[in-house]
């Protein structure tokens, strides 16, 4: 379900308002299409790069119990940073700082 989104017939898309109302994107009606037959479980064993999964504990889109599900059948080795005290976008200047923490982490780590 998008959250304040509204059909644009002239660009073929939606334009999306996030539930925070900070930000506002196009999302063409074939990604929606797709998105809908997209099931990342599905495709846990093919995957052939080192995982990095990232939720924030607040998330209302994607919550972190379905992030874990999808960690949970990732094989290994696979990593998993969950951001506290965020939301889907991590909007704030201490969200931003803990997500690229957790990427620095996860690059020094895999050497």
């Amino acid at each position: 379900r998008l959250v304040g989104s509204e059909m644009c017939i002239e660009t073929g898309a939606y334009t999306y308002q996030t539930p925070d109302g900070n930000d506002k994107v196009l999302i063409s009606y074939q990604t929606l299409e797709d998105a809908k037959s997209f099931n990342a479980l599905n495709d846990t064993e093919s995957l052939k790069a080192l995982p990095l999964l990232i939720a924030a504990d607040n998330d209302k889109v994607i919550p972190r119990q379905e992030v874990r599900k999808l960690y949970d059948r990732l094989p290994l080795p696979k990593y998993m940073a969950i951001i506290t005290d965020s939301s889907h976008n991590f909007v704030s200047d201490k969200n931003q700082d803990d997500l690229a923490e957790a990427i620095s982490s996860f690059l020094k780590n895999r050497q």
